[in-house]
């Protein structure tokens, strides 16, 4: 059923005529679809693909190439003010004298926090694969900061209770592995923090309770227990 849509067909010489583009009585747009199911929707026979570029030959370090903004009109109707944004920046010049095809880029991502309404960075992908959260400049694969004075930055791992979480080290083969994981079972006083060689030597038990106690070799029967 065609009606309540406005389509845009294109002639060409091999394939005849055939619809680029749908748009419905209730504004969906659909592309390589006549039956749009969201706003905008994009289809085809191979992977669907959509590209946001900028119209530059001469992009530098720290031009923005584009960005997706989510945002709303709340408080004031027809106002529109950005919640989240993601935004693509080159990270260094593209197109350079040695590399035509160089395009070093990374990835920002934004949120707006309470009582404000300007985006602030939260994470991002430099061009060589970083990865900064509460920091611009990772230097390391991750690397956790925090943007305000005297605040540490905190990574939590929360498990249920009688639950497992663990940091895993390990060659490319996991032909060796170093292992730092904690064993909670809701109890307090037998919750564990072990340090592990290949999943079975514990070269150190921390134990909770009242009365921490360490393990060396094993799990502790005393405040600081060592086996031989």
């Amino acid at each position: 059923n065609d009606s309540g849509k406005l389509k845009i067909n294109v002639e060409a010489t091999t394939l005849g005529s055939y619809t680029a583009m749908t748009i419905k009585s209730d504004g969906k747009i659909g592309m390589g679809t006549t039956s749009p199911a969201m706003q905008l929707h994009v289809s085809h026979a191979s992977p669907a693909r959509v590209m946001i570029s900028r119209e530059d030959n001469t992009i530098v370090a720290d031009e923005e190439i584009g960005r997706i903004s989510f945002g709303g009109d709340d408080p004031t109707n027809a106002t529109y003010q950005q919640g989240c944004s993601i935004m693509a920046v080159a990270d260094g010049e593209w197109g350079t004298s040695s590399d035509s095809t160089d395009a070093p880029s990374r990835l920002e991502f934004y949120t707006v926090p309470d009582g404000s309404g300007t985006l602030t960075e939260r994470m991002q992908i430099d061009k060589d694969g970083n990865i900064g959260i509460g920091t611009s400049a990772p230097g390391h694969l991750v690397q956790i900061g925090h943007g305000t004075s005297g605040v540490s930055p905190t990574l939590c791992l929360k498990v249920n209770s009688d639950a497992t979480s663990q940091i895993l080290f390990e060659a490319d083969d996991a032909s060796d592995r170093f292992q730092l994981y904690t064993n909670l079972d809701g109890t307090r006083a037998n919750d564990l923090l072990v340090f592990r060689n290949q999943d079975v030597d514990s070269i150190m038990v921390i134990k909770g309770g009242a009365t921490p106690s360490v393990g060396i070799g094993a799990t502790p029967g005393y405040t600081f227990d060592v086996k031989a």
